[in-house]
């Protein structure tokens, strides 16, 4: 399993370098040249799918009570990332609230409550 979550990180940091380059890129780095913002792309779309790979065999190494705290914490991840996305996008729109909806805070918001959920569902088999 160790030889798993070693890869995972491996793949999710090259993953975030290649898309750090694909939004940072054609800004800073490069200017009017499609040829390396599509290679860039092209890059993070294929460690995308390296992670997936990486992911699917990390999981496959779990025993089940770590399958059962992941699956749960995914769970709610996904739920309160969709819905409170939803609701904060909704009172945007209606005027309640001046703070528009940005993706980027919206991922920060799932990774913590990815982080908190895990810790919380392994103490309660603790």
């Amino acid at each position: 399993m160790k030889k798993n979550l070693l890869k995972n990180l491996l793949w999710t940091s090259l993953w975030l370098l290649s898309f750090a380059l694909l939004v940072v890129g054609p800004r800073e780095l490069w200017e009017n040249n499609n040829l390396f913002t599509i290679f860039a792309a092209f890059a993070n779309l294929v460690l995308i799918v390296s992670m997936l790979y990486s992911n699917k065999n990390l999981f496959k190494s779990y025993d089940e009570l770590q399958k059962t705290i992941n699956l749960k914490a995914t769970a709610v991840t996904l739920f309160l990332t969709v819905f409170l996305g939803l609701f904060w996008e909704g009172i945007y729109h209606s005027g309640l609230l001046p703070i528009q909806p940005r993706f980027s805070l919206i991922v920060v918001f799932s990774s913590i409550c990815m982080i908190v959920s895990s810790v919380v569902i392994s103490r309660q088999y603790s």
